[in-house]
């Protein structure tokens, strides 16, 4: 598939870059359907002032990226699925409705169709990741990016060569550093790090932590 190379040496950047090498063409905004594996978390009045934004601006330009959806996964029978542009997709759809003259063809870069939902969800995080975000977006990216490391794992596909954290920080354009990403899979999986202080700690305090922290468990000894 275009632009995967999952040893995780290629930038989000050099995927992105190589979708706009490819053929757009025009469809209706009704032809396409809203991807729920899109974890898009913007609010009404995000969307609201998008939606004026590009009105004001008049068209859309940038294509968004679809899959021709044949076999109608997700429940949709839409001629497209959406990979990346919801929040353009969104505010296109409100226009349309209070809009007469809106537009209503855009330009869409047609990928292939992702072979499972791993690749789907790892397409949709490439192809949206240009907004800034706020630390609780990071971290629901990088419990996405997880999901999909998790996926390609049980799939006997996870990437060679590179540590988990590492891989998830370079898919996220290295926005946020591998500690940071580290902390983030250790709350998402539900421990986090034990630091130990004799001083301070009893010897049955300690090893109550370090099972919690989903270590080895400390020998019993006679």
């Amino acid at each position: 598939m275009i632009g995967f190379n999952d040893n995780g040496y290629n930038t989000v950047d050099s995927f992105v870059d190589r979708t706009k090498e490819l053929p757009t063409k025009n469809v209706s905004i009704y032809e396409i359907d809203f991807n729920p594996l899109n974890d898009a978390n913007d609010s009404e009045e995000d969307k609201i002032e998008n939606a004026e934004k590009i009105h004001e601006q008049g068209m859309v330009y940038t294509p968004l990226h679809v899959y021709r959806n044949k076999s109608h996964r997700h429940g949709s029978d839409k001629k497209y699925m959406l990979l990346g542009g919801h929040f353009r997709l969104d505010a296109l759809l409100r226009n349309a409705e209070l809009y007469p003259d809106a537009q209503k063809m855009v330009p869409v870069i047609v990928l292939p169709t992702p072979e499972n939902e791993t690749k789907e969800l790892e397409m949709i995080l490439l192809l949206n990741e240009v907004r800034p975000l706020q630390e609780e977006d990071f971290k629901r990216k990088v419990e996405l990016y997880l999901k999909v490391w998790n996926g390609k794992a049980e799939a006997g596909e996870k990437p060679k060569g590179i540590q988990k954290r590492k891989w998830i920080a370079q898919r996220l354009g290295n926005r946020i550093g591998e500690k940071k990403v580290e902390k983030f899979i250790h709350e998402i999986e539900g421990y986090e790090r034990v630091r130990k202080d004799h001083d301070k700690i009893e010897q049955d305090e300690i090893e109550q932590l370090v099972i919690d922290a989903n270590m080895t468990e400390p020998v019993i000894e006679d």
